[in-house]
């Protein structure tokens, strides 16, 4: 089958439609259409819903009117095939009128394009079969091939196979078709060329790119040097370029054995701008934006990027922020300003919370549940409350829900709330309807399953008992008390279901935990990754789980408390994953995963006494020193007179020589001037150890040496 291509311009969110089948009547027909869909699909002609070319409507009209003539023509015994080929946004309605009028006029067939009459047999690579022949094309209706240029014709690119440097219609035989080098604007957008001249690629160019290398583009592209011209791999290397985002157009040529790919670069960025941005920093919206300066200009990701300013001003309080965008050129060749356009209004405040159906608890009550929704009150530009922001609102209805729950009422409900804004736009008052219900207490509790602890045991590591408020908190700390039982055992995936039975005739709710212990599990190796400052046994002296024991759900709690003890690390960053090696159910390693925050604190000072007058302070401490977990500290305080100062500097190990002692002194210098009295000197020294007497108390034992000398008394009463 003769080659036929099709090229993409300006259609950045479109795929490209490369053929459309229909059956009629005991044979089989091709049309191809070489345009633009929004979801290329196989569609069926003969129903004129799963048809869309480019988008025009008419279209539809235009094919139902075509198949019904055609199919009224078969009845009467006239053989009628019809092939249409849109190659631009041309007038649908002129080629209807004029396949009409052709009728009318008793041409019998029309054409506006066609496949040759005798194609010769090749290889398909395309995933539909071979197009069946169709008629050539009359004269009389193809119009003059040297019309001037269509303005819209331009918007999209053409792909012209050459054979032997001349163009070849399609439809038509290159033997009779006219040489000319100038190529006719209302052609369609496919040309016969291909595997079925037996074409060869020789050489590949890439023309039109002048900030994207050539490497970049050749990558995408299948056609290669020395092998056969492929109609099927030109399209698949048209859309690759395409998915690369960098150009407008793309047009494929084949000419004396070259494959020559013409493109088209978008612009880029030459620079970002905000207007209307009173109230928020242009470099707080520049954080959120999906493109930066130089990046080539894509229309999805700035409008991304407007998504995203706008779900950043509507978490700073301005819920009816709007955002848009527009570009203009610059002063720079091939490049373009990407301006956003802020309209920011007034921060929507909470005027006021209404709470309707409350019976058990008052309205205030319920609003101090709710955390990030509060009303607007004269200390809000302090605290930054009385802010509307729907997801945090989101949040709080959640909150309020669980607090209900905790409080026993287990059939809690509430109505989607009522949201009105004021006529200013400044303020929304907010109106909540809940459903309180009953208050629900415990009732039977129960244990089944794998059971390894008498039934007794396992009621006495419960807090909720038979007859306390129900309580969705305490359930689930029962939950994790039971679940770390089963794990001090070497359980390690154990699964502890609880079965709630909400009875509404006792106001109760029984309880019924389902155990399945599943295999018995040992630790297998300790990691510890972010760590780049503290070393490794710091954290590890902290474990209370070892390499080969049966694992331990209570050390690994007392494990990572340990380490957030150390305040070495930000605590939302401490994770103890486990997971078991390939092949290994009987082995679980455990990833202990940080991220260090500063230890290290300088404070500076000044104050004023009536004895010493201006005096200044200063302190530099580390409690990480060196990252071996000890810490250093040093003070001073001196006064503008030079006459009072002290100095003092300590230093504390808690596990001295890898033990389990502490050890640590302190070294201390104070002179004091009691004016028209004396003065005091004070130097000294002191030691101390630690011992722990139990997980988290220690024994201490101090030895103190201090020096203390008076000058320049002047009354010796007073030092007697």
């Amino acid at each position: 089958m003769p080659a036929k291509f099709c090229s993409i311009r300006g259609a950045r969110h479109w795929s490209p439609t490369l053929a459309l089948r229909r059956r009629a009547v005991g044979r089989d027909e091709n049309f191809f259409i070489c345009g633009l869909r929004h979801k290329p699909k196989r569609a069926d002609l003969n129903s004129a819903s799963h048809l869309s070319i480019d988008g025009n409507q008419t279209a539809r009209y235009f094919f139902q009117i075509l198949f019904f003539l055609e199919d009224s023509l078969l009845k009467q015994g006239v053989q009628a095939k019809f092939g249409v080929g849109i190659p631009r946004a041309r007038s649908v309605r002129a080629i209807s009128l004029a396949v009409v009028a052709s009728l009318l006029l008793g041409d019998g067939v029309v054409a506006l394009a066609a496949n040759p009459a005798d194609p010769a047999p090749s290889t398909n690579d395309s995933p539909f079969p071979n197009p069946a022949p169709l008629s050539q094309p009359d004269p009389a209706l193809s119009g003059p091939t040297n019309r001037p240029p269509s303005p819209r014709a331009n918007r999209r690119s053409r792909i012209v196979p050459r054979k032997n440097g001349r163009k070849t219609p399609l439809g038509a035989d290159p033997a009779t078709t006219p040489s000319t080098d100038t190529p006719n604007s209302d052609a369609i957008d496919a040309r016969s060329a291909g595997p079925g001249t037996g074409e060869t690629i020789q050489k590949i160019e890439i023309r039109g790119n002048q900030k994207i290398d050539r490497e970049a583009v050749l990558e995408k592209i299948k056609s290669a040097p020395k092998a056969g011209l492929s109609d099927e791999l030109v399209r698949q290397d048209i859309v690759a370029i395409h998915k690369l985002g960098y150009f407008d157009s793309i047009q494929a040529d084949f000419e004396n054995g070259t494959l020559i790919f013409t493109v088209k670069e978008r612009p880029a960025i030459y620079r970002i701008v905000f207007t209307g941005n009173d109230q928020l920093s242009t470099d707080d919206l520049k954080g959120s934006l999906s493109v930066k300066t130089y990046d080539i200009y894509d229309e999805n990701l700035v409008r991304e990027s407007v998504r995203k300013l706008t779900k950043f001003y509507e978490d700073k309080g301005f819920y009816l922020a709007k955002v848009d965008f527009t570009t203009r050129p610059s002063k720079e060749k091939d490049m373009v300003e990407v301006v956003f356009r802020v309209r920011e209004y007034d921060k929507v405040r909470i005027k006021k919370i209404t709470f309707l159906g409350n019976k058990a608890f008052t309205d205030s009550q319920l609003k101090g549940v709710l955390r990030s929704t509060s009303e607007n009150s004269f200390f809000s530009w302090a605290t930054g409350g009385g802010n509307f922001k729907e997801l945090d609102f989101k949040n709080d209805l959640q909150m309020l829900q669980y607090y209900y729950l905790n409080e026993g009422y287990a059939r809690f409900r509430y109505e989607p709330p009522v949201v009105s804004v004021s006529e200013d736009k400044k303020w929304v008052y907010i109106t909540i309807k809940v459903d309180e219900g009953q208050q629900y207490r415990m009732g039977a509790i129960d244990f089944g399953g794998d059971l390894l602890f008498p039934k007794e045991e396992l009621t006495e590591a419960l807090q909720l008992k038979k007859g306390d408020v129900f309580s969705i908190i305490k359930r689930n700390q029962d939950i994790v008390a039971l679940t770390e039982k089963y794990q001090d055992l070497g359980y390690a995936n154990v699964n502890v279901v609880p079965n709630i039975d909400v009875k509404d005739d006792s106001l109760t709710v029984d309880t019924n935990y389902e155990f399945e212990k599943g295999t018995l599990v040992r630790f297998g190796r300790v990691t510890i990754k972010g760590n780049s400052k503290t070393r490794d046994k710091v954290i590890r002296r902290e474990l209370r789980i070892h390499e080969g024991e049966l694992f331990s759900g209570s050390g690994m709690r007392v494990s990572r408390e340990n380490v957030e003890r150390l305040g070495f690390f930000e605590n939302e960053s401490i994770a103890f994953q486990t997971k078991a090696p390939p092949g290994r159910p009987d082995i679980m390693d455990v990833e202990i995963s940080l991220k260090e925050r500063p230890t290290g604190q300088f404070q500076l000072g000044a104050g004023y006494a009536t004895t010493t007058k201006f005096f200044f302070t200063t302190q530099i401490s580390e409690t990480n020193f060196m990252g071996k977990g000890q810490e250093l500290r040093l003070a001073a305080q001196i006064a503008a007179n030079k006459e009072n100062r002290s100095f003092t500097l300590s230093f504390t190990d808690p596990y001295a020589f890898d033990s389990l002692w502490s050890a640590g002194g302190t070294l201390s210098y104070e002179l004091v001037n009691i004016p028209d009295n004396f003065q005091e000197f004070r130097r000294g020294f002191q030691f101390n150890l630690g011992h722990p007497v139990g997980d988290y108390t220690r024994f201490y034992i101090g030895y103190r040496l201090e020096s203390v000398r008076h000058r320049n008394v002047q009354d010796p009463f007073i030092l007697s």
